[in-house]
């Protein structure tokens, strides 16, 4: 009888906690912690990004003494689209300005001034994820705004 109260009793928990595991929404929350990649959009074909050179730099220092930099060599599956995604070699993050060199197409782009807000995720009963939501970017100047990562247009 003892052994039968347990396994009631082990049953139950395990149901209440399937239950209120599943009223939590499970979804990935991507943004500034998450930026491996960039989208260039409107490049001819991969020659033009055979090789990009990221240079990283102190926030706000003006883009003059470049602290580290790195190179990416995509690798390509067939025609470029549109929009191409490449995985960098390194994360960038939002403490830093970048300035990603494409020698292939003769373009240089600053990125700077990443404007990063915490976010509510994966809310339900009894969780509620935050996430750092990348809100905008300046590009060459110009802000980018309501990306997950940084998209650079040709």
């Amino acid at each position: 009888m003892r052994y039968f109260f347990t396994l009631q009793y082990v049953t139950l928990l395990t149901l209440l906690g399937g239950a209120l595991a599943g009223c939590c929404t499970k979804k990935m929350c991507i943004g500034a912690d998450n930026m491996d990649g960039i989208a260039f959009n409107n490049f001819d074909d991969a020659a033009e990004l055979d090789t990009i050179v990221v240079k990283k730099y102190n926030k706000g220092s003006g883009m003059v003494t470049p602290i580290d930099s790195f190179v990416t060599l995509p690798v390509f599956s067939g025609a470029i689209n549109p929009s191409q995604r490449v995985v960098l070699s390194q994360k960038m993050t939002d403490n830093f300005d970048y300035r990603i060199e494409i020698p292939g197409a003769g373009r240089i782009y600053d990125v700077t001034n990443f404007v990063v807000k915490k976010k509510g995720c994966n809310s339900g009963f009894l969780c509620n994820d935050t996430y750092r939501a990348l809100e905008s970017y300046r590009v060459n100047g110009k802000t980018m705004e309501g990306q997950w990562q940084v998209v650079l247009y040709r």
